[in-house]
């Protein structure tokens, strides 16, 4: 039974090395998890749910069937999963609104736009630009909150970097994907495009199992910063 997953891979083996980096991040966040707080926490269901779904695409692909669908829904669970992350990390009420009302505002746009047999490019447009306006909202807290001392060792941060790396690197290929893939194209220029697209989902990935590692560091320093029993008495 499992040949045809196996031969599926072996005729497309570039396709599913973002797959590789996806389940490298859910090893990272499961090898980490009583480390991690509610955001990374989140972060981790966010893998977890991605890697279900690739799992039902490869069994898709593999029978030779349209799994066009589940793109559309890995917008979904991307998009209500940051939407929750920077909904903890983000202490500040107009910023949270802001949150509410640009979830909002792409779940009209996934009802509306959604595809059984298609990639919704505008849906998967507003959620790039969406993943973008969260990231400015978390860089501009922390500016204007300067609680942490040092931004390279902070968990938040790297995955602010990461998630507009993905958003601003693939939001072109998306909004324009329809066309791309309803044209006819040279096989090196579509190459091309999908190359484009694995290599900004690797990065992705790469960057959100540095951060379970990074959230480990954190929650020892911060064990280790409280003073032990001895030295209280």
């Amino acid at each position: 039974m499992l040949d045809y997953y196996l031969d599926n891979i072996a005729l497309y083996p570039f396709a599913y090395v973002p797959d590789l980096f996806l389940l490298i991040a859910v090893v990272s966040g499961l090898v980490n998890i009583r480390y991690l707080n509610q955001q990374t926490r989140w972060l981790l269901w966010l893998v977890m749910l991605s890697t279900v779904i690739e799992l039902i695409m490869l069994h898709y692909a593999s029978n030779y069937e349209n799994n066009h669908y589940l793109i559309n829904l890995t917008s979904l669970v991307e998009t209500v999963c940051l939407s929750v992350i920077y909904g903890l990390e983000i202490e500040n009420k107009a910023s949270r609104r802001w949150i509410i009302i640009g979830l909002a505002g792409y779940l009209i746009t996934f009802f509306y736009a959604y595809k059984w047999t298609q990639i919704a490019e505008y849906m998967i447009g507003v959620q790039r630009l969406l993943m973008i306006f969260f990231v400015i909202l978390h860089f501009q807290y922390l500016l204007n909150n300067m609680r942490v001392p040092n931004l390279l060792a902070y968990t938040m941060f790297w995955v602010s970097a990461g998630v507009m790396l993905y958003a601003s690197g693939t939001l072109f290929i998306f909004l324009f994907v329809h066309k791309t893939l309803n044209n006819p194209l040279p096989d090196s220029d579509f190459t091309w495009y999908l190359g484009f697209t694995r290599v900004f989902t690797c990065l992705f990935y790469t960057i959100i199992a540095t951060s379970f590692w990074l959230r480990r560091r954190e929650a020892r320093q911060t064990l280790n910063s409280y003073p032990s029993s001895s030295e209280i008495i």
